[in-house]
């Protein structure tokens, strides 16, 4: 049926139920005889009509947006179809006919002499391929399985790094000689330790077959080795998400919680981009890989494709593409996900120090473009009056021949601007010597004592701890600190003994003499009999004893005791009273307290000449 323009005829195709139109430019209207290059074009409805699978109606169209299927499977397409299968069957639509006898016409019209060949249909050859249904399906599930296998161990990591913050035990290891770098490595190799258990057996699962008359296993030509090393490798980026989750949150549980949050928020992008796969561009890929969930599940897809190609992934093959469509290779996200662990470690270290939390001093934001963060040298500081009070007379007079371990010039600390919390301390405190911080709640004991230790910087003023100052050499004061803090910074897990001789060794006590160390303070705390018992099983008392312990251990020249005695009972007061008395000699013992005797009994200097001020 001839119409006058391509216009009227595709109207008429679409109110009508007719097979194919044919449809040749308008240039041709008046022509006599066709041009040696022929053109037409052969429309179609837009949905398939002659065959349907059931639950395909979506993809029921020509697909002609598309290069390739929109879920790519390892070897050939519709493999028990002889003429392509579904989608976009050409030969059962008829359009591979159509455009055959049209084209054959135009041939003889051309040519009427010549004899024409008769054309047969065959698929495509495609090279030898394993055929497993399996793949197909694990090439999504595998990834999300392998996802939540990690999470347990990355929200509990998360939660526990932030214990510490939150209950203030990292600022007070660190306050005693633990180095930042040597936190993170003590949680990197003990969180290590556990998921190499766990990679390996992953890996005999996956590799290893589970059936005693067949050799299949989820990777079955696959070189072991390389899957091991690269959940080693996703391990350790684990590891550096949960250590960056951490640093943004003081509360172990909010930390907990938005990291599980966040662990499944990283594989979304695969999830996003997996039917998109195909068309997508390198770079777009290895973007997404920096989201290490979807970057290792970009890796076991591929690794899965690789299976398809009955070479499985194996460290010749790496670096190279499963097939020469695709541009991505397993190597390539193994490198994209050792480059989000650097990003990730960076960002922690970075927000270690300007977001500290509760207890610690912020850096600038600005930090790592100051000269301290590159040389490790700062400005100096224009120098403090050393003049203690305007009337001399109101203090009495410093001892002579006595070591100062701690110099207070002109201490100052002013919170929100205008709450004053510590006004301009001048004070001297000598070895020897218990020196008591007497007053009520808010007079600034605890204020004080957290500028000496680091944990809030002074507004202006400094102090010297054991010549060392604390706006410029905070680390070398560190170094012979020893720290009781007002609430008890324990282990729950570790025991008695365990925790003389961790802070012990923290603060350099040589491990030949550990033992020995143990025994003296155990002994002299009357905590012997609990040397073995965990800290969560002790009285209050008992773990004031242990807290003091803890700060005298190590030989610290200058100890702080933020009212060590609260919660005690007089006779145990008493005795930790005898207990620091007796270790007075060569320290420079600080004490806080709000109780008149203890005061009286342990402070350094005479009643009479303070009565008569």
């Amino acid at each position: 049926m001839p119409f006058d323009n391509a216009s009227i005829m595709q109207n008429f195709l679409q109110n009508n139920n007719y097979l194919v139109g044919v449809e040749f430019p308008d240039s041709y209207v008046n022509i006599t005889t066709l041009p040696n290059r022929v053109e037409f074009a052969l429309r179609y409805p837009a949905e398939m009509r002659t065959f349907v699978a059931v639950g395909t109606e979506f993809w029921n169209n020509w697909q002609t947006n598309r290069l390739f299927p929109a879920f790519d499977v390892p070897g050939l397409r519709n493999p028990q179809s002889e003429d392509g299968g579904y989608p976009a069957n050409y030969y059962w639509e008829t359009f591979a006919s159509i455009q055959s006898a049209v084209s054959q016409a135009i041939v003889l019209e051309k040519s009427p002499e010549r004899r024409l060949s008769g054309i047969f249909l065959r698929r495509y050859p495609y090279p030898a391929f394993y055929s497993d249904p399996l793949l197909l399906g694990l090439e999504n599930l595998l990834p999300l399985i392998i996802v939540v296998a990690f999470f347990y161990t990355c929200i509990n990591t998360v939660k526990y790094i932030a214990v510490e913050k939150e209950r203030q035990l990292k600022e007070a290891m660190k306050i005693m000689g633990l180095p930042s770098w040597l936190h993170w490595m003590a949680w990197f190799v003990k969180t290590q330790i556990m998921l190499l258990v766990a990679i390996s057996l992953i890996t005999i699962l996956l590799c290893v077959s589970m059936t005693t008359n067949t050799d299949l296993a989820v990777f079955t030509f696959a070189d072991w080795s390389v899957v091991w090393v690269y959940l080693l490798v996703y391990s350790v980026v684990t590891i550096m998400f949960c250590f960056m989750m951490s640093t943004f949150f003081s509360k172990a549980n909010t930390a907990s919680g938005i990291a599980g949050l966040m662990w499944f928020v990283f594989v979304m992008p695969y999830n996003i981009a997996f039917a998109n796969y195909d068309t997508m561009s390198l770079g777009a890929k290895l973007v997404l890989c920096l989201f290490h969930n979807s970057g290792m599940s970009f890796g076991f897809m591929l690794m899965m494709r690789h299976e398809g190609t009955t070479t499985g992934v194996q460290w010749s093959n790496l670096f190279s593409p499963v097939t020469a469509d695709d541009d991505l290779s397993v190597g390539a996200t193994m490198m994209m996900l050792l480059a989000a662990g650097v990003i990730y470690l960076l960002i922690a270290l970075y927000v270690e120090k300007v977001m500290p939390g509760e207890f610690g001093v912020a850096e600038p934001w600005y930090f790592p473009f100051t000269k301290k963060f590159w040389t490790n040298k700062v400005d100096v500081i224009e120098d403090v009056n050393d003049v203690m009070l305007d009337n001399p007379n109101s203090r009495e007079p410093d001892p002579t021949g006595k070591h100062a371990g701690i110099q207070i010039k002109g201490l100052r600390k002013v919170f929100d601007k205008s709450k004053v919390a510590v006004k301009g301390t001048h004070l001297n405190m000598f070895d020897d010597q218990i020196t008591v911080l007497l007053g009520h709640n808010g007079a600034g004991k605890t204020t004080t004592m957290s500028m000496l230790t680091g944990m809030f910087s002074p507004t202006s003023g400094t102090a010297l701890i054991n010549d060392c100052d604390i706006r410029t050499n905070m680390d070398g004061a560190r170094q012979s600190l020893g720290l009781c803090p007002q609430h008890n910074v324990l282990f729950d897990e570790m025991t008695v003994g365990e925790h003389i001789q961790f802070f012990a060794r923290l603060k350099g006590v040589e491990r030949k003499d550990i033992s020995s160390e143990v025994r003296h303070y155990v002994k002299i705390l009357e905590l012997e009999d609990k040397i073995h018992s965990q800290s969560s099983t002790l009285s209050g008392g008992m773990k004031r004893k242990l807290a003091v312990g803890v700060a005298l251990c190590g030989g610290s020249k200058v100890v702080l005791c933020d009212e060590p005695t609260s919660g005690m009972d007089p006779a145990a007061r008493r005795a930790l009273w005898d207990l620091l008395i007796m270790e007075k000699k060569g320290r420079t013992i600080l004490l806080s307290t709000h109780f008149m005797d203890e005061a009286d009994i342990l402070g350094t200097g005479s009643r009479s000449w303070l009565t008569e001020s």
